[in-house]
């Protein structure tokens, strides 16, 4: 299993999977999921494209060091795995977190990106945002990690039946009874694009 090295030293896990030939797709995860989440994309996309899926810093097999994340840092990471895989270019593919990651990358590097692809991100955070995001980071250090890909899942499947819900919306619908509830009354549906670099 490859190892990439971040600047700092930190060990970022990666696996390609496809022809070396075909062209390259990275798919960076959101927050605390690791790559295997990624499997059926890119089983599905084997046969015509070469696949990269990376363990974020703090994720699966990726070291975990101490201390606060960077996402630009997160973003260096990608491209020390791009480095490391040889791979000079490659169509990004992010997700939730993963989507704020590749576009830092479609940024500060954009020779290294053919295209863009973001899945459920934003390109900054609103207040209810920010308060989901805080309740997580509380979640990460009195429960771990592991509970908060349970609240993002609990989360997710409530705002799903959230939107298909009359307004005003029912609280047993908001999940969680806390700041964060409030505001995902006024939760913005989910978006998705993809926009061409070059």
């Amino acid at each position: 299993m490859p190892f990439a090295t971040a600047t700092d030293g930190v060990r970022v896990h990666y696996e390609v999977i496809g022809f070396r030939r075909n062209p390259p797709v990275l798919f960076v995860q959101g927050l605390g999921a690791e790559k295997n989440s990624w499997n059926l994309q890119r089983a599905a996309l084997a046969l015509r494209w070469r696949t990269i899926a990376l363990d974020n810093r703090g994720a699966g097999r990726s070291d975990k060091p101490e201390g606060t994340y960077d996402l630009e840092q997160m973003a260096e990471d990608a491209i020390a795995v791009l480095d490391h895989a040889g791979i000079e270019s490659a169509h990004v593919v992010g997700l939730s977190m993963g989507g704020a990651i590749s576009q830092i990358i479609a940024l500060k590097h954009p020779n290294r990106v053919r295209s863009l692809t973001l899945v459920a991100t934003a390109c900054r955070n609103h207040e209810w945002r920010e308060e989901l995001l805080q309740s997580w980071a509380d979640v990460a250090a009195t429960e771990g990690m592991g509970a908060v890909g349970r609240e993002a899942l609990h989360w997710a499947r409530h705002n799903v039946r959230a939107a298909q819900a009359p307004s005003p919306l029912p609280s047993s619908c908001l999940g969680r009874k806390n700041s964060m509830s409030r505001s995902v009354r006024r939760l913005p549906g989910p978006i998705s694009m993809r926009r061409r670099i070059r």
